[in-house]
């Protein structure tokens, strides 16, 4: 975890004695990943843990855990169906390449039209 804290001169001492309280509070509570783990595996809910002093840490740590492993879709068979999932990876691909070769990627802009929602 990175923090930033812009603290006045005046109050270095005043924030070094709050950020010690912080993390002796941090030290009292199980750790991210054994509440996470312990949502995930249903042994307690978010509503157990709302005091926890890392929440958004947890609340992040559950939706990334939650989506599994990742899957080898080397030997997947796609049919035409499959069509926007062949769609979305050939994007992805060719941003992360642009990405990696320093090229600015596709300029995605929103043309204010609102989504048709169902099919």
């Amino acid at each position: 975890m990175t923090q930033l804290a812009r603290v006045n001169p005046s109050e270095t001492a005043a924030h070094g004695v709050a950020w010690d309280a912080f993390q002796k509070r941090v030290a009292s509570y199980p750790s991210i990943r054994q509440v996470s783990r312990e949502i995930l595996d249903g042994v307690s809910t978010p509503n157990d843990i709302l005091d926890h002093p890392l929440l958004p840490l947890i609340e992040d740590a559950v939706a990334q855990q939650g989506q599994g492993e990742i899957v080898d879709r080397s030997l997947e068979r796609l049919g035409r169906t499959d069509i926007g999932i062949v769609r979305m990876r050939r994007l992805f691909e060719r941003e992360l390449a642009a990405i990696t070769a320093g090229v600015a990627g596709k300029p995605w802009r929103y043309s204010g039209e609102r989504p048709a929602l169902g099919f």
